[in-house]
């Protein structure tokens, strides 16, 4: 088995109750597979009665319907030791080839024969970038979904999200809401003529009424960190203090009833002319923030300023409908093809984004307005066809991922396209090796906790049938 993440490890629930000798070899170095790498506010599509491998449910997140990506790392940890499977980490795969009647892995941690192998090696390794023209003259910093965490590292900057999927949605969301609508702490934030925050309100009122404001660096970050006692959640030590662990600069802000910041004054149009609790600087570009019933925008929040760029209109799937449904919607489509019956779409047919809370608030806020695909980028932003241009200090690249298979490149499997056909899991050209969990096309669903096991118990059993 190449790949210790969820599939990897259904595969091998399977392969244990067979009775099979197996080993598995993963290049990650901790349990969790790709969920290690999701960033901080990622949460599933479905609660974790619906998002489990076989054998074991998923307990529940206390206070999560959807559970955090954090979670479901714990949940794969448990699982891989309550089954005691044979995990060999970190061990990177760098060829599968044949050798007689065997196959021969070749790893960095030595070789391993096999008379079968199971690719479980998914996707996130492999992010997809378009060739967009400009893009290697653009000055700013570009990453994928891969390299997202959370909305803190862009406090200050202007961020163009491309991408109309899930992930584009969720991250465009996470950076528009900032976390400010759960906690109520909306940041209120002055910047410089570079656009980086001069520093940072975190007026968070409250019972304790205690607003105050952050000292941050050129990155954004807190200058000083205080253990002044403030509030219970542990949070005051990302406030700065002077000598006498005194808050080190006071908000002005005016709190009210509703422990929340607000704006002094608006112009005609809904702007904010100034700010309470910030001194504007030279470019006033806090200003350009909308502000709704006299609260600044929670776009404000670590003042990023978003652009939601998508190749279409958004679709978002109906609110009701997650991820059980959707694992329902692609069974359904893989049975009509395989009984010869017309495509049904599958999950496509219904959307091309899970409404989760998160997406689901911004966009209700008035916060996901997306804009169309720009023709190209240039060095300080993105250019639409029409010439309109968007200023830009960061792309973040949503736009997917694509099977990572270099390792079974030695076989010899891919036809012209560069595609490996298989018949269920089963490569078509070489029977001994079964692809698992890259997407519908290796079983409905198996991309995901829920949908992986049926697959997964499939090619176990093919291999067993194999090596009678």
């Amino acid at each position: 088995m190449i790949g210790g993440g969820q599939s990897g490890l259904a595969a091998g629930y399977h392969l244990r109750r067979l009775g099979l000798d197996f080993v598995i070899l993963d290049a990650g170095p901790s349990p969790g597979g790709a969920w290690l790498r999701a960033w901080d506010s990622l949460r599933l599509f479905s609660p974790a009665a619906y998002s489990s491998l076989p054998g074991r449910l998923m307990p529940p997140q206390p206070g999560e319907t959807y559970p955090g990506a954090a979670h479901v790392v714990a949940y794969l940890s448990a699982y891989e030791e309550r089954y005691d499977l044979p995990v060999h980490r970190p061990v990177r795969v760098s060829g599968v080839h044949h050798d007689g009647a065997l196959l021969r892995v070749e790893t960095d941690a030595g070789t391993w024969l096999a008379r079968a192998v199971i690719s479980a090696t998914g996707t996130w390794s492999r992010p997809f970038v378009p060739a967009v023209p400009g893009r290697d003259e653009f000055g700013g910093t570009q990453l994928h979904t891969v390299g997202y965490e959370n909305a803190a590292a862009f406090a200050g900057k202007r961020v163009t999200v491309v991408g109309g999927g899930n992930s584009g949605a969720q991250i465009a969301a996470d950076l528009a809401m900032a976390d400010s609508e759960s906690a109520g702490r909306p940041w209120l934030h002055s910047v410089d003529a570079d656009g980086r925050p001069a520093d940072i309100a975190t007026a968070d009122c409250g019972s304790a009424g205690r607003p105050w404001l952050d000292r941050v660096d050129a990155d954004g970050r807190p200058a000083d960190l205080a253990t002044a006692d403030s509030e219970s959640d542990g949070r005051q030590s990302t406030h700065p203090a002077d000598a006498d662990r005194r808050p080190a600069k006071l908000a002005t802000a005016d709190c009210g009833s509703a422990g929340r910041p607000w704006l002094d004054r608006v112009d005609a149009d809904g702007r904010p002319a100034d700010l309470a609790t910030a001194d504007s600087e030279s470019d006033g570009r806090q200003s350009t923030h909308p502000v709704d019933a006299g609260r600044p925008s929670a776009a404000l929040a670590y003042g990023v300023e978003l652009t939601w760029v998508t190749l279409r209109e958004p679709r978002y799937l109906p609110d009701d409908i997650d991820g059980r449904a959707l694992f329902d919607h692609a069974t359904a489509r893989r049975r009509a093809l395989d009984e010869g019956r017309a495509d049904t779409g599958g999950v496509a047919s219904l959307g091309d984004i899970v409404a989760v809370p998160p997406v689901r608030a911004a966009r209700d806020a008035g916060l996901l307005k997306a804009r169309p695909m720009f023709a190209r980028l240039t060095r300080t932003g993105v250019e639409w066809a029409d010439g309109t241009r968007a200023d830009a200090d960061v792309i973040i690249w949503c736009t997917g991922f694509r099977p990572a298979l270099a390792h079974l490149a030695p076989l010899g499997l891919r036809d012209r396209r560069g595609h490996i056909a298989t018949t269920g899991t089963q490569a078509l050209g070489e029977p001994r090796v079964h692809l698992l969990g890259y997407g519908d096309w290796t079983g409905p669903a198996s991309a995901t906790l829920i949908g992986v096991g049926r697959p997964a118990r499939e090619a176990a059993r093919s291999i067993a049938r194999l090596l009678d």
